[in-house]
């Protein structure tokens, strides 16, 4: 009752194992699609719910973050405002598989655009990590009116990450690489290896190459103290962090 403010409905029990938070968070997505106009630079990303209780449909387990057990949902926020927009559940394997978008792009486009679908065609950016980011993302964002800026990991099919390697192996810190790949109808979709303390490489389609503010780093001098150093960055790197 706390999560509803109303008593809960049974239509679709049998079908949604959470079917306790499933209006809720409908309705949390419809009241702030209606009542707030985010910026034009929005973030998705996961966000873990602690959980040490009982029942649970499904506990995601995701090692690498500060809460590894919980209620795994993919997010999204306006970044001027830090406002959340819109909340999408991971019910688990299973039941991802029957949500929108997943048959066409499987799950980590799929996830992004269900998170952004509200916003298509208005030309905003959207900035991901590595678990949503990919060519088929960039792509797939850009056809329905969103431009993208993510860091390529993992997901490099499609994305010249040895081939940047090749280019900046030996030079120094803050050097650079950018391609550029043209999708028929749809326009650019642009590539940036970053040499910072490793390659680091990004794949956008919205933002400036030109270097713009520095990066601030912190290395040793000669008498073991901490000094900060400044690193050149592309500027479309300074809209990503």
């Amino acid at each position: 009752l706390a999560l509803c403010f109303q008593s809960p409905s049974f239509i679709g029990k049998d079908e949604d194992p959470w079917w306790r938070v499933t209006k809720f968070m409908d309705d949390f997505n419809s009241l702030r699609e209606l009542s707030i106009s985010p910026g034009w630079l929005m973030c998705i990303d996961e966000t873990m719910i602690k959980w040490r209780g009982q029942g649970l449909p499904w506990l995601a387990w995701v090692p690498r973050k500060p809460e590894e057990h919980g209620v795994e949902m993919w997010t999204v926020a306006d970044v001027s405002t830090g406002i959340m927009m819109h909340m999408d559940l991971n019910k688990g394997r299973d039941l991802n598989k029957e949500k929108d978008f997943y048959t066409q792009y499987g799950a980590t486009t799929a996830a992004t655009l269900r998170g952004v679908q509200p916003f298509f065609h208005t030309g905003r950016t959207i900035v991901a990590d590595s678990w949503f980011a990919s060519y088929k993302t960039a792509k797939a964002l850009l056809y329905r009116g969103l431009y993208f800026i993510g860091n390529v990991k993992t997901a490099h099919r499609q994305f010249p990450k040895a081939h940047m390697r090749g280019e900046l192996d030996g030079t120094g810190r803050g050097a650079k690489i950018v391609m550029k790949s043209e999708t028929p109808a749809l326009g650019s979709i642009y590539g940036v290896g970053w040499n910072d303390h490793h390659l680091k490489t990004f794949i956008f389609t919205s933002g400036v190459t030109m270097y713009g503010v520095p990066a601030e780093r912190r290395r040793q001098d000669e008498f073991g103290n901490c000094v900060p150093k400044q690193v050149d960055c592309p500027q479309v790197l300074n809209d990503f962090y």
